[in-house]
């Protein structure tokens, strides 16, 4: 007989602190910047009862998942696992795109017992989930875990067979506690030159309207599949420019927010990553692991409407290269707590240049492995608080590149011309025609999956591969100055 109900925890991990990255997305939650969302597209039937079932089965594994924040007598944020919490899932009839935005406007109230996190499955074929975590809780990679793991159980239950003891993990440290060395003079020279340069030579910030007050401000998401014929010529090309994925989406972003800017000049704008930490962490992190567990990286470049794509990629693939190898990922994370960051600076933050901290973010997940059923996945992270006027998440599945872009509305009115100027900026990088992208905008499901050739796997493993071989150039290395 099918299992549905796990073995309960005998023994709550203990609470801890939140680190200095999970306290500033705590901070940043009443201003609508700490919602992460993903939606993903399964190919095969899912019976309300088996999900349920195996989303109470990983809150059980995870501590993570059961945590509360709560301010000890010290006023010290905690992280403090409960025994037997609820699970937030329910059976929803609206597109996908509509709950993941009243979910990213909804943000998460901290002052109740209810979880941070929750999840909700879309009538219709293929079946949709949609999540929403407090960022606080995990990131970008820990969410491809999360389906993972749940589509296995879900397996698992399909087939009459038990689920496996929700043995409870101790809950991680603090990424701040498990990153080696100590924050170097170096590195606080670096922030000290780098915010001095920034103050005098601003990246520009592009907002449509400038009246729009901070509660007019919405997150918004504009998704955008590429075929895997198109995904295949994108990798195969960034190979023979010798740069990565990564560089070129970074390259299009850059060019398409140049050529939105009326003055159709060279402008400086700034274009932010995250890298992944788990390989960074002492001792290394497991992949299957949930939590907040990335640094990021921050670069400026000067660039023109007309900037040449692939040199201009090449130019982010090795600043990015440089900044892997000293470490700046991982000094990320310890700035937070040196600068001696205040909640209320928060406050003051999403009212200058209506909250825009960076012109451009590429986040990139790289091929998504070893998760089967699962069609395509789109990601974001709210940016009405704080954030960039342009971010994009990629994530390639089954050979197909899936595009998020995120942005506010007011501040920008026209996503779809962005994204057509992005389209274009990589149809020219490519110098032939592609075939025209599979939108899931206006759709009321993502998209089911399409045949995928052998070769065009391959290319993108490679790519991928690249781009991940240099992020784990982190692990190991001091961030000493």
């Amino acid at each position: 007989m099918t299992q549905l109900t796990p073995t309960t925890p005998t023994n709550v991990p203990a609470d801890r602190p939140l680190g200095g990255p999970e306290r500033l997305f705590e901070w940043l939650n009443p201003f609508g910047g700490a919602t992460h969302v993903v939606i993903a597209a399964i190919d095969t039937a899912i019976e309300d009862e088996h999900l349920r079932a195996a989303l109470t089965h990983l809150q059980h594994k995870h501590p993570t998942l059961r945590a509360h924040i709560r301010s000890d007598r010290q006023g010290t944020l905690r992280f403090m696992p409960q025994q037997n919490p609820t699970v937030d899932f329910s059976r929803r009839d609206e597109d996908p795109l509509e709950i993941a935005h009243q979910w990213l406007d909804a943000g998460f109230d901290t002052h109740t017992d209810a979880p941070l996190w929750r999840v909700a499955a879309c009538r219709g074929q293929p079946l949709t989930l949609v999540m929403a975590f407090h960022h606080a809780l995990e990131d970008g990679r820990s969410s491809v875990a999360f389906i993972r793991q749940l589509l296995t159980c879900c397996g698992l239950l399909a087939a009459s067979k038990p689920l496996p003891p929700a043995s409870p993990r101790p809950m991680l440290p603090a990424l701040d506690d498990m990153l080696p060395g100590k924050l170097g003079w170096g590195a606080r020279l670096r922030f000290i030159v780098r915010e001095a340069f920034r103050r005098f030579v601003p990246p520009v910030m592009l907002t449509e309207d400038p009246e729009a007050t901070w509660s007019q401000r919405r997150t918004r998401l504009r998704t955008l599949n590429l075929s895997e014929e198109t995904t295949g010529a994108l990798v195969a090309a960034c190979r023979r420019h010798k740069t990565t994925v990564q560089g070129a989406l970074s390259a299009a972003m850059l060019i398409a927010a140049a050529q939105t800017h009326p003055s159709g000049k060279p402008l400086w704008m700034s274009c932010d990553a995250n890298v992944d930490l788990r390989a960074s962490c002492s001792p290394p992190v497991s992949g299957d692991a949930i939590g907040l567990l990335i640094g990021s990286v921050s670069w400026m470049f000067r660039v023109a409407p007309s900037e040449p794509f692939w040199p201009l990629a090449n130019m982010v693939r090795m600043r990015l290269a440089q900044m892997l190898d000293r470490g700046d990922p991982i000094d990320s994370m310890r700035l937070v707590d040196w600068v001696n960051f205040k909640p209320e600076w928060i406050a003051t933050s999403a009212t200058v240049s209506h909250g825009r901290q960076q012109t451009t973010f590429v986040s990139n997940l790289g091929r998504v492995r070893q998760t089967p059923h699962l069609t395509h996945v789109h990601y974001a992270t709210a940016q009405h608080g704080l954030g960039a006027c342009f971010w994009v998440g990629a994530a390639t599945v089954e050979g197909r590149l899936n595009l998020t872009f995120a942005y506010v509305p007011p501040l920008v009115k026209d996503i779809d011309a962005f994204v057509g100027r992005f389209e274009a900026a990589l149809k020219a990088a490519l110098n032939k025609g592609l075939p025209p992208p599979v939108s899931a905008a206006k759709s009321r499901m993502l998209p089911a999956a399409e045949s995928q050739s052998d070769d065009a796997q391959a290319d993108d493993a490679q790519a991928d591969e690249s781009h991940n071989d240099a992020a784990q150039r982190t692990a190991g290395n001091s961030s000493q100055g």
